[in-house]
């Protein structure tokens, strides 16, 4: 009778600790999925740097050299395509991390969004058509801030899903 009521004790603890590990499993999913967002970001901070570069470029050669900032716009929009390809290639384990996922792929649509209005922009501008490029510009700085709000909703979503 000893036995049988150390068995029991054995195959309970067993099955609590597997409940256990379940939760940092689903954690692990939901971490995969912001690594996978997170894993351009140095390389989006050098296109940054980049794109003030080119846009201060531009600026001084009185809107006519949009060569450099039409350049780091297309890098840009590449970045933005492998991080996206990335982040639809994971899948999140909790509701939460898929909640998280979707202001994710959210943020990457706007911010591409963002970049074409700016080409667009960019390329009115240059071509002195200004009130057409003023237009799409302030569009693109619609798209952006879209972009930075849905960014900053699904930074919160991870933390909420454990995620850091």
């Amino acid at each position: 009778m000893m036995l049988g009521m150390r068995s029991g004790l054995s195959l309970t603890a067993l099955t609590f600790a597997l409940l256990l590990l379940t939760p940092a499993t689903a954690a692990a999913d939901d971490a995969s999925v912001k690594r996978a967002w997170d894993s351009n970001d140095p390389h989006f901070v050098k296109a940054g740097r980049d794109l003030d570069r080119a846009l201060s470029l531009w600026r001084r050669s009185n809107f006519r050299r949009s060569g450099p900032l039409l350049r780091v716009n297309l890098r840009t929009r590449r970045l933005l395509e492998i991080n996206t390809a990335r982040v639809t290639g994971q899948q999140a384990s909790t509701p939460t991390g898929a909640r998280a996922r979707r202001f994710a792929l959210a943020s990457n649509a706007s911010f591409a969004r963002y970049t074409v209005l700016e080409a667009r922009g960019v390329r009115l501008v240059t071509a002195r058509k200004r009130l057409q490029g003023r237009r799409a510009l302030r569009e693109a700085g619609t798209a952006f801030r879209r972009s930075a709000r849905q960014a900053k909703s699904g930074l919160t979503l991870f933390r909420r899903a454990g995620v850091r």
